[in-house]
């Protein structure tokens, strides 16, 4: 069973990148449900062949092509099927060339490599300070973000969705596409971290990226705010389906004590909101400008004073300049 999944995945591979490989009505590339289908089942944790069995499998069919490299052909086959990114299939290699089969243990984990790679290069953010665990808050959600005056941002950080910044007030999100996909990458993003990671990594990016959104989520109105921002795009139709998502993949997700990645974020995110001035606007804002009419209501009182008080004036004006003549 291993050798024949091996040599099906391995011809998947070709026959998507190589075109000439192909039969002319070879059915996989003809009805257009197989593909996505496919890579569903091959991110299935249970379903993981080793990757070194594939690259010896591969090595003894090489063929006598330049894109004939296994690593490179997994990684445009989840890219394009996917829809994680929007990168042509050049800038897509060039991304990730220093990645080695040495390292990858099955296509799973080169998924995971791929989606966290620019992060594993980077210094680390921890809350770990010395021999003492730094204690982390969590933020609040999006909308009551922005009922203190947190601004949020688009960031362009290409494919790498984990990239969060926060700064003078800004908080720099990278756009997530929500798609019907996004929960397989996610489910078993987080089984791979629980199951390999606790030896080689201690940072969880996938865990601890979704204890970040499920702080940032918790309603409707949160979605469509980000969705306002660009911050999220809803390919599923109603805000209430990625709030539904959301909570059914936070089951498994169990938010860290330490080694938090965001926990730097989360700290300046608290730090900020606790300040007096952001707590009255808060409170401005949620209590008098909660809709529309509010401010409308707020703009003509507004304007009333200013007319009774022009009034007021032009009525003592006119009474003293009676009184000179």
């Amino acid at each position: 069973m291993m050798l024949l999944d091996s040599c099906f995945l391995i011809e998947l591979f070709r026959k998507f990148t190589i075109t000439s490989m192909r039969d002319r009505n070879d059915p996989l590339f003809k009805i257009d449900w197989i593909l996505p289908t496919l890579w569903r089942d091959s991110l299935l944790f249970e379903n993981q062949l080793p990757f070194f069995v594939l690259v010896e499998l591969f090595n003894m069919t090489k063929v006598l092509d330049p894109h004939d490299n296994i690593t490179d052909l997994a990684i445009q086959y989840h890219h394009c099927v996917s829809q994680y990114a929007s990168l042509g299939p050049v800038k897509i290699l060039y991304a990730y060339n220093g990645i080695s089969t040495c390292g990858v243990k099955h296509f799973l984990g080169l998924v995971y490599q791929i989606t966290s790679f620019s992060l594993s290069k980077s210094v680390p953010l921890t809350s770990v300070v010395g021999d003492k665990i730094k204690k982390w808050e969590h933020i609040q959600c999006a909308t009551e973000l922005h009922e203190i005056g947190v601004k949020f941002k688009k960031s362009n950080c290409g494919t790498i969705f984990y990239n969060v910044k926060f700064k003078n007030g800004v908080l720099e999100i990278p756009t997530l596409v929500i798609h019907e996909k996004i929960e397989y990458l996610f489910r078993n993003g987080i089984a791979y971290e629980q199951h390999h990671l606790e030896e080689d990594i201690g940072l969880k990016y996938t865990t601890d990226y979704l204890t970040f959104l499920c702080c940032l989520i918790n309603s409707s109105q949160d979605v469509s705010l980000l969705c306002r921002y660009g911050i999220l795009q809803n390919m599923l139709g109603g805000d209430e389906v990625v709030v539904s998502i959301l909570n059914k993949i936070s089951t498994c997700v169990v938010a860290p004590r330490d080694n938090f990645y965001y926990s730097q974020v989360f700290d300046d995110v608290s730090r900020y909101s606790k300040q007096r001035r952001n707590i009255w606007t808060a409170m401005l804002r949620h209590n008098y400008f909660n809709s529309p009419w509010a401010v409308i209501s707020f703009l003509g009182a507004i304007m009333l004073l200013l007319l009774t008080l022009t009034q007021t004036v032009f009525s003592i004006l006119a009474y003293f300049c009676n009184r000179g003549c």
